[in-house]
């Protein structure tokens, strides 16, 4: 046998710690689940704080939700602000601001657009607002 084919004790350890990081990984699954719940939730609390005043988006919000009872679930809400394919919840605070930017104005160049008490928001701002309803009332 070469010296290269040889199984080291340096190698046997690294196939070792492969194959136990892959087993772990499978068995963490439902954890990892938790965490990614987890996460939705403080995801959630980050994007409320963003607002200078959440009782107030929570009024526009609660009447929004009024006109789209289908959105009324964090979850639903967060999935339709939070598009897969951005790191929401890695980003910062003005990071997100500038994420909900980008996103406010593709809605209105789109026409993506609803009227709630005379206003004209964007999807985005009455989903922002609609998620600051919900945690004004899980409050």
């Amino acid at each position: 046998m070469t010296a290269d084919r040889l199984l080291t004790r340096r190698r046997f350890l690294g196939a070792l710690t492969v194959a136990g990081t892959w087993l772990l990984a499978r068995r963490l699954g439902p954890l990892r689940t938790l965490g990614q719940m987890a996460g939705q939730e403080g995801l959630a609390s980050r994007l409320v704080q963003l607002f200078r005043s959440p009782a107030s988006a929570a009024c526009i919000g609660q009447a929004y939700l009024q006109q789209a009872p289908h959105e009324g679930q964090e979850r639903r809400l967060l999935a339709r602000l939070c598009p897969a394919g951005r790191r929401w919840h890695m980003a910062d605070a003005s990071q997100l601001h500038r994420m909900l930017r980008e996103q406010q104005a593709d809605d209105f160049a789109q026409g993506r657009v609803v009227l709630v008490h005379g206003w004209t928001l964007s999807v985005t701002e009455a989903r922002l607002c609609a998620l600051a309803a919900l945690h004004a009332r899980a409050a």
